[in-house]
């Protein structure tokens, strides 16, 4: 597991600013867990040998296929699972580094790595082979969702500004987005501002249908991170499986606190928490 996150001295892998070592064999299966847990965006490159993505936010990719002029943009919060075979010649290396920082994990020998180009990010919507889905673009959806991003003047816990909004609305006026248990639930985020947003659904994966209009092929792409660009706009479906109050917000966490936090909510489940400063609780 290879934690990226930001420290006073920069970004680290783990818990250490600067390059680690790892000695492995040549010919041997490696799979590393990539978790960016930043608000914001990072790359990764590995350098060194092909890799495949396995699995995104912990669920597996259907048919992954080696790539090695990729990048790996994780938004906040999400995950990538990538597998490869070290080289097979003794004293070979394989670095994976994050963009503008100096944390590398180095794996492997110490012969020198050539440099090597890329060609873009990778692209999650078309990667991997086709499968079923219990739900897809042409499920009868029991419900149907707009959640649009936006921003807008007023108050948020007494501040006046110009503060993220959800459908027009200013926290704690946010939608509550109503569910039975059974229901397959159909959302469109649209992201009508210049900021990226990391959206997360708690307690559910959700399948991406589309992006920009676009429908996605390849493997099924599930996640429960799912990093929304400006001005982008998806449908992703989820099935209604886990009963509760969960949470659905941008997990670049100073945009959750100042109010783009929203609930996706099932009919029959109740809680004594309110929000607002009655009961002194304060959730995101």
């Amino acid at each position: 597991t290879v934690i990226a996150h930001d420290f006073s001295g920069g970004t680290a892998l783990g818990s250490l600013v600067g390059v680690q070592r790892r000695p492995i064999d040549p010919a041997t299966p490696v799979r590393l867990r990539l978790v960016n847990s930043n608000s914001f965006a990072e790359r990764f490159d590995l350098a060194g040998t092909p890799f495949s993505v396995a699995a995104i936010d912990g669920t597996d990719v259907n048919g992954p296929t080696p790539m090695q002029d990729k990048t790996l943009l994780l938004g906040g919060g999400a995950r990538y699972d990538i597998t490869f075979v070290m080289p097979q010649y003794p004293g070979s290396e394989v670095r994976l580094s994050v963009d503008g920082s100096r944390s590398a994990l180095i794996l492997g020998g110490n012969r020198q790595i050539q440099g090597e180009m890329r060609t873009g990010d990778f692209d999650p919507s078309g990667y991997g082979r086709p499968k079923p889905t219990p739900l897809g673009s042409t499920s009868h959806f029991d419900r149907n969702f707009i959640l649009k991003i936006g921003k807008k003047v007023g108050f948020i816990n007494g501040r006046p500004g110009y503060h993220w909004s959800i459908n027009g609305k200013l926290n704690p006026e946010t939608p509550m987005y109503m569910v039975s248990r059974g229901d397959v639930v159909k959302f469109k985020i649209v992201n009508d501002t210049g900021s990226v947003h990391p959206m997360h659904l708690h307690g559910h994966h959700v399948l991406v249908l589309s992006r920009d209009g676009m429908r996605t092929t390849g493997s099924p792409w599930w996640v429960d991170t799912l990093n929304v660009e400006g001005h982008e706009e998806y449908e992703v479906a989820f099935l209604a499986d886990n009963p509760g109050i969960w949470m659905d917000h941008c997990h670049n966490l100073p945009h959750a606190r100042d109010g783009l936090t929203m609930h996706v909510a099932y009919e029959g489940v109740t809680t004594p928490f309110r929000l607002g400063d009655g009961p002194d609780n304060h959730p995101e």
